[in-house]
């Protein structure tokens, strides 16, 4: 499943995905998409909407504009409507 980066920052992430203590750091750069498998993709989606969140100053609570994030980074669904 691929995310896209909207910003104009690096996205990073660290991800203990084996809960072996040794986490790994996933990064998507400015503009650009990366292809995750669950479960990371999830755990990435969640805080690519944080960071794009708050790089833009929205208000989290502002379900309308969160939900517009979460379109726009998820290029799974763009890319399979063009």
């Amino acid at each position: 499943m691929i995310l896209f980066n909207p910003t104009r920052n690096k996205f990073s992430v660290t991800y203990d995905t084996n809960n072996d203590g040794k986490p790994i750091t996933y990064e998507i750069m400015p503009t650009e998409t990366a292809d995750f498998d669950e479960p990371i993709y999830s755990h990435v989606k969640k805080h690519l909407i944080d960071f794009v969140v708050n790089e833009r100053g929205v208000n989290p609570t502002f379900k309308l504009e969160v939900d517009s994030i979460e379109k726009e980074i998820n290029a799974d669904l763009w890319t399979d409507n063009q």
